[in-house]
């Protein structure tokens, strides 16, 4: 079965929009919780179904000590992933960094002169992430 691009936008957005699921700090990502079970749901992720998905980051946190919205719903996203036995070669996750986004991939020491001091709270899930085989991207 062939799963579209569409599928996988729509199990992306279902990600991120749940703020239910199940934390499991057995997971990749520990602290970041996969989606929850949905019973009867007919679209799961397929293991053997490359998974191909760009995550468009726009915003800021509210709170510039918060890890990034938008990475905690990459988390969220390769959680289940590796929750439904999805292997990294059939990841192919990307983040595109925009407008009040782009600093969330400073350097501490860069954020810290930018933003009163604060460190950078992005910096520990971004390196996870970019283990995890996501790529990156800053526009501009």
């Amino acid at each position: 079965m062939k799963i579209s691009s569409t599928h996988g936008l729509v199990l992306a957005t279902a990600i991120l929009l749940s703020n239910a699921g199940i934390a499991d700090d057995a997971l990749p990502r520990p602290g970041y919780d996969a989606a929850r079970d949905v019973p009867h749901a007919q679209l799961l992720p397929d293991p053997n179904v490359e998974h191909k998905v760009v995550f468009d980051a726009v915003r800021a946190s509210e709170d510039i000590d918060d890890v990034n919205p938008m990475l905690v719903a990459v988390a969220r996203y390769l959680n289940t992933l590796d929750k439904y036995g999805v292997p990294p070669e059939k990841r192919k996750i990307a983040v595109v960094f925009h407008q009040a986004a782009g600093p969330v991939v400073m350097k501490n020491e860069a954020f810290k002169a930018r933003h009163d001091g604060h460190d950078n709270p992005n910096i520990e899930l971004i390196r996870n992430l970019h283990a995890a085989g996501v790529s990156l991207h800053v526009c501009g």
